[in-house]
């Protein structure tokens, strides 16, 4: 028996001169199916790094002062722009500092720092 005997369905006529070429409708269909599974693995990797970014509670605590950055602040009424960028909490002054950072163009610094201020004027006046 000749060791590629049971391999013709494999194999169909191509072009005019009768020439043989693998079937690639398999190949087609397995490509496309590592493609779809590379792509949720992806997407599930994805969705795995935003959990732990989001549930993360980042915090520098040293004497008095607390810097947290990624942290909500909680108020008694609710306040849309909660989250500045960073927060910095000074226990014995009892003060609270806002950072909020951009980084605009020379000619938008002012016009930015009025959105940042507007922005968060609700959260300074619940604090």
């Amino acid at each position: 028996m000749h060791p590629c005997a049971g391999t013709e369905a494999l194999y169909r006529p191509y072009g005019p001169w009768g020439e043989y070429r693998y079937s690639f409708n398999i190949i087609i269909i397995i490509i496309i199916i590592i493609i779809i599974i590379i792509i949720i693995i992806i997407i599930i990797i994805i969705i795995i790094i935003i959990i732990i970014i989001i549930t993360i509670t980042i915090m520098h605590e040293e004497g008095d002062v607390t810097v947290l950055w990624n942290q909500a602040v909680h108020t008694d009424r609710e306040v849309t722009a909660n989250r500045p960028d960073i927060i910095i909490q000074n226990k014995k002054e009892k003060t609270c500092t806002l950072i909020d950072v951009a980084i605009p163009a020379d000619r938008n610094v002012v016009q930015k720092e009025a959105e940042k201020k507007l922005k968060y004027k609700s959260l300074y006046i619940e604090i």
